[in-house]
């Protein structure tokens, strides 16, 4: 249809927001697009990035990590992989919606929500690295930050 396909995964903590980003990153990947997940804290992306790596291990998946926590020759080797399609999930905080940041053929960005507001600009508004007609936008958050993270049509 050309408009991007927006969803909002919401639960409490343990409810498997994660889990369902995980298949749905997994499903992208396999296909040939590029999944960007877009996390709130440093912490969480280091979190997150362990998660896909354990669970994309063995699979033809290359996940790499994006935040200012990533050495920059580490995180200059990421974004020229990224560029040229040769990694398929990147993790980390809002770096990876730098300018600098360019993906081959992004599919899927998976935000998840913090409640602060910012989230909710990526999701309707977002960067030009991340704008496009055939993207699949999903954010995941706890019942009391749905609200910030809620779709708008």
């Amino acid at each position: 249809s050309g408009k991007p396909m927006d969803r909002l995964i919401c639960g409490d903590v343990g409810f498997g927001k994660t889990e369902v980003a995980l298949r749905a990153a997994f499903v992208m990947a396999m296909s040939g697009r590029q999944v960007a997940v877009v996390c709130p804290t440093t912490l969480l992306a280091r979190q997150h990035f362990r998660t896909f790596s354990e669970r994309f291990a063995g699979w033809p998946i290359k996940v790499r990590q994006l935040s200012r926590m990533v050495p920059a020759k580490e995180a200059a080797e990421a974004r020229e992989k990224l560029r040229t399609g040769e990694v398929e999930v990147v993790i980390g905080t809002h770096a990876i919606l730098a300018a600098s940041v360019s993906f081959k053929d992004l599919g899927m960005v998976v935000v998840l929500a913090s409640g602060s507001g910012a989230d909710d600009r990526v999701i309707h508004s977002p960067p030009d690295s991340i704008a496009d007609g055939d993207l699949v936008r999903v954010a995941a958050a706890e019942p009391k930050d749905a609200g910030s993270a809620r779709a708008k049509n």
